[in-house]
């Protein structure tokens, strides 16, 4: 019989002295809501009052989850004050794990974020348990909060402030591994629930002022006050840098972690409830909301048809490299073709390259690399062809006219095989003029950013395209992990559409006398995921270029294109094909303005019927995003009426995936509120 019931918890003695409190929600996953911390205080309450029980141990009745943050549906369905009484009830919960005056063990199994390893720092030891493994990390950023039922201050004394940092801001997850180098957990056990003999190592009380660090870097910053000083002042330096206009959590958790050094728990506690209540009311934590609502929104459903069984990569470009890399992680065939033997030879080197150097750095084993392998085919021409489901086009230049290349295609691909166009230039209505079967035509776009190979796929049709291969390229998307939109077939897409006028209006700014890295810092400080030049150039300047008479002429007249184009293309600067675009690079790991292109660019000064701005220096960062976002902005509203997009969550999620500031809710958000949100 247990000792303490409720709805979400109980406690169960184990041996003489020892309590077990057990999380064990009916949900899935223990996702700490009001009551379940209530449960948990009343849980605690009762084992206080025992004087029986020396040793608590906290731990959940699922594997796969020890405690998380609410999900973001929760969330959203929480006033601004249901928010402050769960913050009010998990600092609570905190403080009575710390002051309880028994010793406490966090048990660990699964995920273990957020307010759940809040809970586990305020535990005197943290044990993983179980084969399955535990992750720990804050997830509050990703939905603009901050940890503020206490973890904040607890997490310094175990791992030191420099990594602390990197948890907090930098959003780092640590494995049972990583946990037990970086002194966060005190050991790891393979049972899967507490055994007395688990628990006989950590019956003492920890000094929590002297808690161990590892490394001489943890060690200097808890000796010397001058050391933390730096370790700060570096972390206030990047945030500066970093920070985005709008999004005030990292700046919040920042402060909270300095302010609080050397404070006790009740005083830093206020202090975190008092800006998780700003943060709560702020617009960065309802548009991030929306992002993940959003996100669940557009999953694909559950396949109606069985999975493709190989797909096609034409051309190794680049993003054909990427691709097949993705697929055969994910076990999907794949079949690669080049137009002859000798490009096929070179295009599987560089797959070989890639999967070698993943070995060198330890994130590929050599047979994990063979079994990939094995998923790889490989053809010259056109052999082959008539076994895969989906042929993806990757552009290269060289190849024919996209018609002509689609009509020589269909002539050996399956009766079923669905054919997909990956330039954003891809002029859908004349490639299915030129096939026998217009029906089994689209467009499949993918873009990378920073944080995610092809987060996101464009999936466009038009009134020729069947429902049927829509739906399919839309599960296809789920099979391999990708959020997926359904869009209209104009040129472009959502993302290049949109991207496209802000980098010609770049050229304009370059032209004035702004400078590559003002351009790119502004708008990161607007919330970009990166530099639009820096990510344009990843992108590869080639494809944009090559997109351009497409794109002309769903314009018109309302934008021109720099002749500048022309330069990157007469000198080479194709961005990372070339190693040179809007930047260079020195070496790995550096880089550097493309000089000469500013110069060209300012020495010609501005287009005719332009004028140079006269800003003043501390108003040029928001001159520079001012005219990018306000670009951005008016096109969408055009894609909008035009019917590119559906609605406007299809569009603002399509650029918020894209590297698009999230926290400003996307371009037709922003929109709402003036030109820089």
């Amino acid at each position: 019989m247990a000792f303490f019931q409720s709805r979400t918890t109980w406690v169960q003695p184990l041996g003489e002295d020892i309590a077990v409190v057990a999380i064990d929600p009916p949900s899935r996953v223990n996702t700490l809501d009001l009551a379940l911390v209530e449960d948990l205080n009343a849980a605690f309450d009762a084992v206080a009052r025992d004087p029986k029980f020396q040793v608590v141990c906290i731990r959940s009745a699922k594997a796969n989850s020890f405690a998380q943050n609410l999900n973001p549906a929760d969330w959203g369905t929480l006033s601004p004050e249901d928010a402050d009484r769960l913050c009010a009830a998990g600092q609570q919960l905190v403080r009575r794990i710390v002051e309880l005056g028994k010793t406490t063990v966090a048990w660990v199994q699964g995920l273990c974020l957020g307010a759940g390893l809040e809970i586990a720092l305020a535990c005197d030891w943290r044990v993983t348990a179980g084969k399955g493994g535990a992750s720990f990390g804050f997830t509050e950023m990703e939905t603009g909060l901050i940890p503020a039922w206490g973890g904040i201050h607890q997490l310094p004394n175990l791992v030191g402030l420099d990594r602390s940092l990197r948890m907090l801001l930098g959003g780092k997850w640590l494995s049972a591994r990583e946990a037990l180098a970086w002194n966060l957990i005190d050991g790891v056990r393979e049972s899967p629930a507490p055994e007395i003999g688990d628990l006989a190592e950590f019956r003492l009380p920890r000094d929590r002022g002297r808690a161990i660090r590892r490394g001489w870097r943890q060690k200097l910053a808890g000796l010397f006050p001058f050391a933390q000083r730096a370790v700060l002042r570096r972390g206030e330096l990047a945030l500066r840098k970093r920070l985005a206009d709008g999004f005030e959590a990292p700046r919040e958790a920042f402060e909270s972690l300095r302010s609080g050094l050397g404070k006790s728990l009740e005083a830093n506690q206020a202090n975190d409830r008092e800006a998780f209540g700003r943060l709560v009311r702020s617009d960065a934590f309802r548009n991030l909301l929306r992002l993940r609502g959003l996100r669940e929104r557009f999953k694909p459903e559950g396949p109606t048809e069985p999975r493709f069984r190989r797909v096609a990569i034409l051309g190794a470009k680049g993003q054909g490299i990427d691709l097949l890399e993705w697929l055969v992680a994910r076990n999907f065939p794949v079949l690669l073709r080049e137009p002859d033997e000798a490009t096929l030879g070179g295009s599987f080197f560089h797959v070989l390259k890639n999967f070698e150097d993943q070995i060198r750095q330890g994130t590929l084993s050599s047979g994990e690399m063979a079994r990939r392998l094995n998923l790889v085919r490989s053809t010259a021409g056109w052999k082959k062809l008539g076994d895969v489901d989906l042929v993806l086009d990757i552009p290269e230049a060289g190849k024919p006219s996209p018609a002509e290349f689609f009509a020589e295609m269909a002539k050996h691909v399956g009766d079923d095989t669905i054919l997909a166009a990956t330039s954003p230039g891809a002029d859908l209505k004349a490639i299915q003029d030129a096939v026998p079967h217009p029906e089994r035509v689209a467009a499949v776009r993918f873009v990378s950013i920073p944080t995610a190979k092809f987060p996101l796929l464009e999936i466009a049709g038009n009134e020729r395209t069947s429902e049927r291969t829509v739906r399919r390229l839309h599960e296809w998307a789920g099979q391999i992990g990708k959020a997926a939109v359904r869009i209209g077939g104009q040129p472009g897409g959502i993302f290049w559409r949109l991207w496209m006028p802000a980098w010609n209006e770049s050229l304009a700014l370059l032209r004035e006398g702004f400078r590559i890295e003002e351009i790119d810092q502004a708008m990161i400080r607007f919330g970009m995921v990166q530099g639009p030049l820096e990510h344009l150039d990843l992108l590869g300047l080639d494809t944009a270029i090559s997109s351009m008479p497409a794109l002309q002429a769903v314009y018109g007249e309302r934008i021109a294109f720099d002749p500048a184009w022309k330069l990157f293309e007469e000198r080479g600067w194709l961005g990372l094909e070339s190693g040179t675009g809007f930047w260079r690079s020195l070496r790995r790991g550096r880089r550097a303005e493309n000089a000469y292109l500013a110069n060209i660019l300012h020495g010609e000064g501005p287009l005719p019927g332009r004028l140079p701005a006269v800003v003043a220096k501390v108003d040029r960062q928001r001159h520079i995003q001012d005219r990018l976002v306000s670009l951005m902005v008016a096109e969408a509203r055009l894609c909008l009426e035009e019917g590119l997009a559906p609605n406007a969550d299809t569009l603002d999620f399509a650029m918020m995936m894209t590297g698009w500031a999230p926290h400003k809710g996307g371009p037709l958000q922003v929109g709402k509120k003036g030109k820089a949100g």
